[in-house]
């Protein structure tokens, strides 16, 4: 590779990582300097950028820091960085970073990293971001190994980089392997455990906010507990139901107002914000008689009714019983009911079915994707 290839690739690097230093940081003055065969440190006074390199003004949300985004940023340089893509100790990157070792230094300190240890660097700035402080952990143990880790291995002459943690193993990314990148080689447990030391951006990670999802009965009782919602996580809601004599839930809006549900028992919930659900009820507005045990073939067809209850005498129903009724919404299935024609209702229809969990009532709303919500 010719002088001015690879100049314009370091360039091209240091743009990446958002680090247009050249050297030690301007007009800073290295305390001490120290050098290994891949790397070269220089300890910086207490207070030189430190508005730069504090943890307490990192640029992101803590919902940044998430295990499957820092892969995926990690992940995004597999087109810069390409399998086989010559790389050795004459590639380096320079950064400084506010540094926390228990058994050796924590301060603020500019490292370049050489081969291995450069690109290890900078696949960790992405998928942290380089404001981030480094923790560095000596006693390595595999299950506390986590993806974005860096890894010293090879009795102190290799770094690489997680990109999965597995049941028995880690996945990395690693350059200066056999004098190139390299992605999707694994490290037994074992390895990982006999690693020298252990390069961290985790223990700096800001606690994520949290949020409450509060619910509300709404003319009903015993509405489920609150939840507590994690910023950036979605969040399952709760299977609990009210109750109210005479109603049927139908699922949580937040509004009480609302004619139609936003949430299902069970149903995922996103928003990142404090939040009420409230109730929504249903009152069925064509209920079948006891008398009627069987609902004939076509008997309701094209019918205008949005709410039908069934009667627990009810036993079968019969083919497209309720065909082409458009503005059917909800139908209660007692548990009675054990033979319904799989053509009794419009498979295209948004239909929520209410009866007994394991009855063939859920039997049928799964055979058709209905919505389906437990109920007495």
């Amino acid at each position: 590779m010719t002088a001015v290839k690879q100049w314009l690739r370091m360039c091209f690097v240091l743009m990446l990582a958002g680090v247009l230093c050249a050297g030690t940081m301007t007009g800073v003055k290295a305390l001490e300097r120290y050098s290994g065969p891949d790397y070269t440190i220089e300890i910086l006074p207490e207070d030189a950028g430190r508005e730069r390199y504090d943890s307490s003004n990192a640029s992101h949300e803590a919902s940044w820091y998430t295990e499957s985004a820092v892969y995926a940023r990690m992940m995004a340089l597999q087109s810069s960085y390409p399998e086989g893509m010559q790389w050795t100790n004459a590639d380096s990157y320079r950064k400084t970073y506010e540094w926390h070792d228990p058994e050796w230094y924590t301060g603020l300190l500019s490292y370049t990293g050489c081969g291995c240890v450069g690109f290890a660097l900078i696949m960790s700035d992405a998928g942290f971001g380089s404001d981030m402080p480094v923790w560095v952990e000596h006693d390595v143990t595999f299950s506390k190994v986590r993806v974005g880790d860096i890894l010293r291995i090879n009795n102190d002459t290799h770094s690489v980089i997680v990109l999965k943690v597995n049941s028995d193993s880690v996945t990395i990314a690693e350059g200066n392997y056999n004098s190139s990148i390299h992605w999707g080689r694994t490290l037994t447990a074992s390895q990982v455990n006999d690693a020298d030391y252990l390069y961290t951006r985790w223990p700096g990670v800001p606690a994520a906010p949290t949020y409450t999802v509060s619910y509300h009965a709404n003319g009903g009782s015993g509405a489920p507990s609150p939840q507590s919602k994690t910023m950036g996580q979605s969040l399952t809601l709760s299977y609990d139901r009210p109750v109210r004599s005479g109603w049927f839930f139908v699922g949580w809006a937040e509004s009480p107002t609302a004619k139609t549900p936003d949430y299902l028992p069970g149903g995922t919930f996103t928003t990142d914000a404090d939040v009420t659900l409230y109730a929504v009820w249903k009152v069925p507005d064509l209920v079948i008689p006891t008398s009627v045990t069987s609902i004939e073939d076509e008997a309701f067809a094209g019918g205008g009714f949005t709410f039908v209850k069934l009667s627990d005498q009810t036993v079968s129903v019969g083919r497209r019983a309720f065909a082409n009724c458009r503005n059917l919404r909800y139908v209660y299935i007692p548990a009675a009911i054990t033979s319904i024609d799989s053509s009794a209702f419009d498979s295209e229809a948004e239909l929520t079915i209410l009866g007994e969990a394991g009855s063939a009532a859920e039997k049928i709303a799964w055979e058709l994707w209905f919505d389906f919500i437990p109920a007495p």
